[in-house]
């Protein structure tokens, strides 16, 4: 009794990590040398060492944009700062690193605070006009354990469009509704908030629409292109590190993290029934059948897909496989960054490649 005591809380466990809600914490140890300084001197890991624009936060409310490496040696790394706000204990030692490289909506551009009426009750939005001619509307999705700061990437890569941007949240992010099953379902159950944010888009004077979704954003934005109600008001799609095969990442993970086969096998059995998934206080099973783009053509409409093989959580032959099936969607491969950190590494070549692909869309 006790091994199978200890056999389900090893598949609880799992399964609540991989559908917890809380956000992504990338624990980094710092050493910051001089604020005022601008630098900052971090341990060594695939992290600190990534090339790019990054940003950190640390206890207490600080943040700063992490720039170019400017030494590495004993294994730490030194790199510049920018825009610095907050102060810091002397003696902080850690701090979370971030592909969130805006820390507010108006270090982007110009918005307004709206709010999406969904069916579970109001969610905050920002939307970023274009100009008043245009009828190209951008709505962002972001993904899972993350805020409506980590797709604020995607409207800086919007500026030289004319797109107006439209920054959701939605069902259990913590900042749309509560999610009534408390706990993800990987964007089975959060893709109808899609729907009144395309309607908001709509009214407000969109002719063309287009989703452009981010890791379980992405996963959203495949959903929705299929299901809602405004689907054929749905021009083209956007996705970035996209998760395609919901199993296949989870299993990806489990390898990652070290975790017996059988023991990931479990988990994904645990939540994709209905009875253990509510046994186990998840909700409602997870179909995973229906959050797989990798065994059959699906999508008929155009989709761009930017993607890197250094990405560490979602492969990158997943990408391969979806535009493979599908003669409507264009891979973009950038240069090597970790998840969804395209931008990040990239931010030039990545608004670029939106850029041109819908100048071509017209």
């Amino acid at each position: 009794m006790a091994v199978l005591a200890l056999l389900a809380l090893s598949i609880r466990l799992l399964a609540r990590q991989i559908v917890r809600l809380d956000l992504s914490r990338n624990r980094v140890h710092l050493q910051i040398s001089d604020l005022a300084a601008r630098s900052a001197t971090f341990r060594r890991n695939n992290y600190t060492t990534a090339e790019g624009a990054y940003s950190v936060n640390w206890r207490g409310g600080g943040f700063a944009r992490v720039g170019e490496i400017c030494e590495s040696e004993d294994g730490h790394v030194s790199r510049t700062l920018s825009w610095v706000s907050g102060q810091a204990d002397p003696g902080i030692t850690s701090a979370d690193w971030s592909g969130q490289y805006f820390e507010r909506p108006g270090a982007v551009g110009d918005y307004e605070d709206v709010e999406i009426d969904t069916e579970l009750g109001p969610a905050p939005a920002w939307y970023f006009p274009g100009p008043s001619h245009s009828r190209l509307w951008v709505i962002h999705v972001h993904g899972s354990r993350v805020t409506r700061l980590s797709p604020l990437r995607g409207v800086a890569a919007l500026a030289d469009t004319e797109a107006h941007s439209l920054v959701i949240s939605y069902r259990g992010d913590g900042e749309g509704p509560a999610h009534p099953q408390d706990a993800s379902t990987l964007g089975q159950t959060e893709w109808p908030d899609l729907d009144p944010a395309i309607s908001y888009a709509l009214e407000h004077g969109a002719e063309r629409v287009v989703l452009m979704g981010w890791s379980m954003g992405g996963t959203m934005a495949l959903l929705a292109a299929e299901r809602s109600n405004y689907r054929h008001e749905v021009e083209s799609l956007i996705l970035v590190g996209p998760v395609t095969n919901w199993e296949g990442a989870i299993m990806h993970g489990a390898r990652a993290a070290r975790v017996p086969k059988w023991l990931g096998t479990l988990a994904i059995f645990a939540l994709a029934s209905p009875t253990l998934a509510r046994v186990l206080k998840f909700g409602r099973g997870v179909d995973f059948d229906a959050l797989d783009w990798t065994s059959r053509a699906r999508i008929s409409k155009p989709c761009l897909v930017i993607h890197s093989a250094g990405d560490d959580e979602v492969p990158f032959q997943f990408s391969e496989t979806f535009a493979a099936l599908n003669p409507s969607v264009v891979l973009q491969k950038l240069p090597d960054a970790l998840h969804t950190f395209e931008w990040n590494r990239s931010p030039e070549l990545f608004s670029a490649v939106i850029r041109d692909w819908l100048c071509g869309q017209r």
